[in-house]
């Protein structure tokens, strides 16, 4: 009785001592993973940061969901509305294709990915916006489009990527050796937390580079006018300097276009009457849009050069209103000295012609 009294309490013992042991080694595996998370959080963090506008992040990120999810086969990417319907574009995928032949269904708007088929895992994932775990897909109802030459799928979890509670990519991972499950799900929120804020600066940082290249394509076709236009055109803020011009502008003022950026356009152009007396800036009608915002004509007065030459001008100035408050004016003169003189000696030939006309009737 008492040896089989020892027999049991020492396989008690044994017994809890392999408790203690895989306890040990469970928690052992689960600080492990958890550092593997951490450790997969900062490094893409720190990714972001040294460059956030590259794709290749979408490559790093995916490779520590495979790694932490022990998955073979995934791609992620970003999700876009067109017509109001959600579509995916693929920016990063591993071990999806064998062959070059696959690849490009997975550029852009996939055709495996498409939202006309309501019976596919991924469409199932962009209109419910929730995690899909698919364990067996032989007896999966929903199927999924893979490029020639793919290996078959036997397990899929697709994760959606949210930011501010709005779907902003999607993860697809596949063929772990164990199964999915909704703890991993839940383990894997903080890293896809971490994306969704990653992707929605990486939205942000591209819609800003788009609208600073629409800019940049819109200033050089607004300086390919300015400079083909003959007439001399300038702009000023709401004071009357000047913000920009032309090279026309600045060959009839007499000095460069850099000269001229910044300076007040009357004490500089429209400071004295063509008989020389002073012009006073309330009393300048090529201002009077900087004070009433209003559209004003100017015919046949006078402008001065640099270098003291008056000008006769007709000039046309133009309110500019930014959300409709006036922010400043353009101005488009002529030089009509030219025009002048031609019809002078027009009006001269004429008189002349009068006086023939009248000597020889006489």
């Amino acid at each position: 009785m008492f040896e089989l009294m020892v027999f049991w309490l020492a396989g008690g013992a044994l017994l809890f001592t392999f408790f203690l042991y895989f306890r040990q080694a469970r928690k052992i595996r689960e600080n492990s993973w958890n550092t593997d998370l951490l450790r997969a959080i900062s490094s893409s963090q720190a990714r972001f940061i040294l460059n956030q506008e590259s794709e290749e992040l979408f490559g790093e990120l995916l490779g520590h969901f495979l790694r932490l999810s022990d998955s073979k086969q995934g791609f992620i990417g970003e999700v876009v509305f067109h017509l109001g319907q959600p579509q995916l574009i693929i920016h990063g995928f591993t071990n999806l294709s064998f062959g070059e032949e696959g690849k490009p269904l997975f550029k852009r708007y996939p055709s495996g990915f498409q939202q006309n088929q309501s019976d596919t895992i991924i469409s199932r994932i962009l209109n419910d916006e929730k995690p899909l775990l698919v364990n067996d897909m032989g007896n999966c109802d929903l199927s999924i489009h893979l490029p020639p030459g793919n290996p078959p799928l036997r397990r899929f979890l697709g994760l959606p990527i949210l930011s501010s509670r709005r779907m902003v990519g999607l993860v697809g991972l596949a063929n772990r050796s164990q199964e999915y499950s909704s703890s991993l799900v839940d383990q894997l929120d903080p890293f896809l937390n971490t994306c969704g804020q990653m992707l929605e600066v990486f939205r942000t940082q591209r819609l800003r580079r788009m609208a600073e290249l629409a800019f940049e394509r819109l200033s050089k076709r607004n300086d390919l006018i300015l400079n083909a236009a003959g007439e001399g055109i300038f702009g000023t803020d709401i004071h009357g300097k000047i913000t920009f011009a032309n090279p026309a502008a600045a060959k009839l003022l007499g000095c460069s276009v850099a000269e001229l950026i910044g300076c007040d356009i009357h004490p500089m152009a429209h400071h004295h009457l063509r008989g020389g007396s002073q012009l006073l800036e309330e009393h300048c009608a090529a201002c009077a849009t900087l004070r009433d915002g209003r559209i004003h004509h100017g015919r046949d007065e006078c402008f001065w050069n640099l270098h003291g030459e008056p000008f006769p001008v007709d000039y046309v100035t133009t309110p500019v209103l930014e959300e409709d408050v006036l922010a400043g004016m353009v101005a488009v003169f002529w030089d009509i000295a030219e025009r002048k003189k031609i019809l002078e000696a027009l009006r001269q030939a004429n008189l002349d012609l009068e006086t023939r006309v009248e000597k020889r009737t006489h």
